[in-house]
This record gives structure tokens, C-alpha cells and sequence, in this order.
């Protein structure tokens, strides 16, 4: 099928890819299926022996019992069917994978990449408040109007949820991937479940989850040591999606505290295609930008997919109460994407969060410098981040139950607080660091938005971003529809570091009032489009550091200057 590039604008667990070497001769390979390969897959292909059984994912043109028969002819065995994206996961011989590609019913194969947890883990002095990243982006207001998430079912796929602790009937279902049982044996899972929906409450009985009033969907996708797959990940989605109107009430988010590798274009991961069938499905997908450090273009898979909510992590500097020193700590990823989108789309509280975790799980016992009292641990990452902004996002769907997922994300987007210079003028942190800015809750519950955000876009097609790179003049440039660049305003510059001292702080939503361009394609209200696939060539994506404005280059740190109506959404 070919494809369309539409130009607009635009596991924590983290994956990791296991390449090994031998110097064993691998087998012949068959041209006709290369092309159908990923990356990771090729390179095992060239350098693994030729008996060596992988573990792959197979996706078809829908002849799935033709292509199973073809796979156990070639010595292979399928053992998972993923209808969420008309595929298998499967174990064969290295030498037969480029040859079941070369089948004309073979759409692409992927290595089942290994999947495990991770969290970025610092040691927590002084002991956290348990309220003050509740209150720091406004979520006792919304429950003091009474608003707690109830009515509405999240999804947390992870390590299990260790659901005794959450609160009476918190968790109403479970799948699990790993071993039939229900616990959480690493924590990670119950950590993430807590901070979005915690129904118990601390010492001065309040509660210690966003939104208390949630119940909980437990999708185990990870093993006792934070351990799993890629296929194991695409099962948990696919079980969510074939059950999401089951559970009572039904699943309306889903969290993925999980990030992996980049490695082409979004649209060809298994991992994206199946959180846009979810977003197709009318569900809420939030999703980590990941831990891998503030360098340009660190945003991980899946949070590089533009439809879903990709959140990185900011802190409150153990100041709770005075903004202006809050920043966002350099573990927190940086965007654009692969495919030239602005990522993240918004930052939310991501350091020193306390919550439960078992004191036996394995989790626990790695950390356990992080721990505060008895069961109690602190976690700093894009996980808990992403956590929090489920949370709201369930607060925001119990006050306007018919909120579609784009209507969500817009109102998230256009409702949050960008970091800004004394100036009131000057963004503090690029665009490209904190997305639309910090989520403030009370906007986005309450406010009174109109307009959708990836205005324009189905999922399921082929994206690109209003970011590329210059190749004649080694540099990032911001480009209009026709593909030609903005013109640049030194006044949008960020000051090149990740904290600032005093004088600044997060401005209101109304900030954003410089026009319609953001990632939702208002502009061109999807009108415009590039044909052919000559905007991926392996160099559309380059990691060398970003060339902004003049002789002012963006290595390592933030510095961004462009035109202002890129900057945001405005009501429609």
C-alpha cells in the first residue's frame, strides 16, 4: 500500500533492545523480505547464526492462516495472535525470517524487543509531602468542587497492581500477560495505580491519589523483575481494546508508563499502531516522554506518536509553594520526534512523588534509599509524571463524561502553564522541553474550551511533523505547509539552562493566544499533504544537536527561537 505523508503540525519502563554478536556465518539473505524488516531485526539477521531462534512479530495483509501455515513450513511456532494490528508474535530460525518476509502476504516483521521497568531514582531529602504535587497543579481545587474521578475506569498496563492497598473495590479487572496471577511482584505497577487513584488517605485524611474516585483496570505485562516483551505489551493493549466497554464503568484511559527505542518512523512500530487503535477507539492514551535526558530528540516510542499525550517531568524544587524556582530536571525527555513533532505536549510533577509500594516487591528492594516510612517509597521519572496526568484526565472525563480523546488533549494542552521569563514574554523552558507547559487542573476540568487537537488526522496514516532538518545547512528549521521555514523571533529564545533563580514563573493558559498552530494542525486543517515517502530517508531525524537562530547552536542545552504562532491553541 502506498503511503501519504500529511504534513501538519504538530515500559517509566524502558526497552531495551538486546543486539548480541557471534561470529557465527548467518544465512543467506533473501532480498525480497529485507526491505520488510526493522532495523533491530536486520541487524540480528546479519549477525546471528543461522539456527538461532528469535523472537519476532509478524504483521500481515489479513491472510493470517496462510501466513501461521508458512510459519510453521519454515520451523517456526506462533505463540500469540495481536489482531490489534492484524499480526502474531512468533519463534523462528534466523534463516527463515527474510524468507517468510519475501511472502507476498507479509506486511513487515519486528523483533520482539525485550521490555523492562525502570525509574529514575534519587534519594528523597527532605521526606516529600504526600499533597504537594496534588496541590501543586491545582488538584484540591477540583476535588473541593467535588469532582474524584468517579464514574471512570483507567486502564494501567505495567507490572501488576497490588490492589489490597489501593482502596475498597479499586481495581475491578485484571489481565495478565505473565503467569495467570494478579500480584505485582516488581511494584512498579502499583506505584504508577497509586498515584493515579489511590483511595487512601494521609495522616491529615486527605487522599493521596489525583483522582481517588477512579477504579482501576490491572493489565500485568511485566514479570517479578520488571521484565517483558514487546509482543507481551501488544497483548495487554489488544486485551484492553477487545474490553473496554466490559468493566463497569468502562475503560475511558490507559496509562503507559513505558518508553523504548526509536528506531524509524513512528507509524511503523507495533507498539504506536496499537495505541492508535486505542485513541481510534474513543480511549484516552498518556504515555511517558521517557528518562533519557534533555538532548534533542531523546522522546522514546511510544511517546513519539503525535496523537497520544506525551508527558515529561518537571519539580517543585521541595518549594511546593513558590513556582518560581520549580524546573525541569535533565532526565526528562526532549523532542522533536523522529518525525519532526513537538513533543512532549506538557509537563507535569515528576520528582520525589511519594507512594505505596511493598516493601518485599523487587522494586522496593532496589531502592531502598527512596523509602519513606513503612511501605512508603519515593519515585522521580516521566512515569510518575505521566501518572499524575492520567489522574487528571480522569478528573477532567467525570466532569464532562462526553469528552473525546482529542477534545481531552486540547483542553489539557490549551488549559496549561507554560514556563516564562520575568517578561511574562519570553518562554523559559523551548517549546520543544515542556510542550504547551505544566498541567494546571482546574482548566482543564472546568474550563470552557472548544476545538480538538490533531485536527485533521486519522489514526492509523502516515504523519510528519512541522520540524526537519536543513541538510545543506546542517540545521533545524521550523517550516510552514509548503515545507518553507518561519521566520525567527529572538524574543522566543530560551535561556540556555534547566533552572532559573527567582523573577520567573508559569503563566496562565491565555498565554497562548498567538494563533492555531500547534500539534493539532488547525492551520491547515489537514488540507495539505506531502506524497511518497522521500520525507523518511534515514537522515529526516538527526541527532547532532539543534541550529536555531544565527550563529547560535543548540548542543546539549535548550535554544529555541521561531515564530510566535507556532506557539499555541486558541479556543475554536
Amino acid at each position: 500500500m502506498s503511503r501519504t505523508f500529511h504534513y501538519i503540525l504538530g515500559l517509566v519502563l524502558t526497552i531495551f533492545v538486546l543486539m548480541g554478536s557471534t561470529t557465527a556465518v548467518s544465512a543467506k539473505i533473501d532480498p525480497a523480505g529485507w526491505a520488510k524488516l526493522d532495523t533491530h531485526l536486520q541487524t540480528l539477521v546479519k549477525q546471528q547464526a543461522a539456527e538461532t531462534v528469535v523472537n519476532v512479530i509478524v504483521q500481515t495483509h489479513g491472510e493470517e492462516t496462510a501466513v501461521e501455515s508458512l510459519i510453521q513450513q519454515l520451523g517456526g511456532t506462533v505463540t500469540k495472535a495481536l489482531p490489534i494490528i492484524d499480526g502474531f508474535a512468533a519463534q523462528m530460525p534466523q534463516q527463515a525470517v527474510t524468507r517468510l518476509a519475501a511472502a507476498p502476504a507479509i506486511k513487515h516483521i519486528h523483533f520482539d524487543a525485550p521490555v523492562v521497568s525502570t525509574s529514575h531514582n534519587t534519594p528523597s531529602t527532605p521526606i516529600p509531602n504526600p499533597q504537594a504535587h496534588i496541590n501543586n497543579i491545582g488538584v484540591d481545587q477540583v476535588w473541593a468542587k467535588g469532582v474524584d474521578g468517579t464514574g471512570i475506569t483507567v486502564a494501567v498496563v505495567d507490572s501488576g497492581i497490588q490492589g489490597s492497598f489501593l482502596g475498597a473495590n479499586s481495581v475491578i479487572s485484571w489481565y495478565d500477560v505473565v503467569d495467570g496471577t494478579t500480584a505485582d511482584m516488581h511494584g512498579h505497577g502499583t506505584f504508577m495505580a497509586g498515584v493515579i487513584g489511590s483511595g487512601q488517605k494521609d495522616a491529615n485524611n486527605k487522599p493521596i491519589g489525583i483522582a481517588p474516585g477512579v477504579r482501576l483496570v490491572n493489565v500485568r505485562v511485566l514479570d517479578a523483575q520488571g521484565k517483558g516483551s514487546y509482543s507481551q505489551v501488544l497483548d495487554g493493549l489488544n486485551w484492553v481494546l477487545a474490553n473496554r466497554s466490559k468493566t463497569n464503568p468502562r475503560i475511558r484511559v490507559v496509562n503507559l508508563s513505558i518508553a523504548g527505542p526509536v528506531t524509524g518512523p513512528y507509524w511503523e512500530n507495533p507498539i504506536n499502531q496499537a495505541v492508535e487503535q486505542l485513541w481510534k477507539a474513543g480511549l484516552v492514551v498518556v504515555t511517558a516522554a521517557g528518562n533519557t535526558g534533555n538532548t534533542p530528540g531523546s522522546i522514546t516510542t511510544p511517546g513519539n506518536d503525535p496523537f497520544v499525550i506525551t508527558v515529561g517531568a518537571f519539580t517543585d524544587n521541595y518549594t511546593p509553594t513558590n513556582l518560581s524556582d520549580d524546573y525541569i530536571p535533565p532526565f526528562s525527555a526532549a523532542g522533536p520526534t523522529e518525525a519532526g513533532f513537538i513533543k512532549p505536549d506538557v509537563i507535569a510533577p515528576g520528582a520525589h512523588i511519594p507512594m505505596y509500594a511493598h516493601n518485599t516487591s523487587t522494586w522496593a528492594l532496589a531502592n531502598v534509599n527512596q523509602t519513606i516510612g513503612t511501605n512508603y517509597f519515593s519515585i522521580a521519572g516521566t512515569s510518575p509524571a505521566a501518572a499524575v496526568t492520567s489522574g487528571v484526565v480522569a478528573l477532567m472525563l467525570d466532569q464532562n463524561p462526553r469528552l473525546t480523546p482529542n477534545q481531552v488533549k486540547h483542553r489539557l494542552m490549551i488549559s496549561a502553564r507554560p514556563a516564562m521569563q520575568s517578561d511574562g514574554k519570553t518562554l523559559a523552558y523551548s517549546i520543544l522541553q515542556q510542550g504547551a507547559g505544566r498541567i494546571w487542573a482546574p482548566d482543564a476540568v472546568f474550563g470552557n474550551y472548544s476545538g480538538e487537537a490533531n485536527s485533521g488526522m486519522v489514526p492509523g496514516e502516515d504523519y510528519v511533523g512541522p520540524v526537519i532538518y536543513d541538510a545543506a545547512l546542517g540545521v533545524y528549521r521550523f517550516v510552514d505547509e509548503n515545507r518553507n521555514p518561519l521566520p525567527q523571533e529572538a524574543n522566543y529564545v530560551w535561556n540556555g539552562g534547566n533552572f532559573w533563580n527567582g523573577g520567573n514563573f508559569w503563566n496562565g493558559g491565555n498565554f497562548w493566544n498567538g494563533g492555531n498552530f500547534w500539534n493539532g494542525g488547525n492551520f491547515w486543517n489537514g488540507g495539505n499533504f506531502w506524497n511518497g515517502g522521500n520525507f523518511w530517508n534515514g537522515t529526516y531525524f538527526n541527532n547532532s544537536g539543534f541550529y536555531w537562530n544565527g550563529n547560535n547552536y543548540w548542543n546539549g542545552t535548550h535554544y529555541w527561537s521561531g515564530s510566535s504562532y507556532w506557539f499555541g491553541l486558541i479556543p475554536e
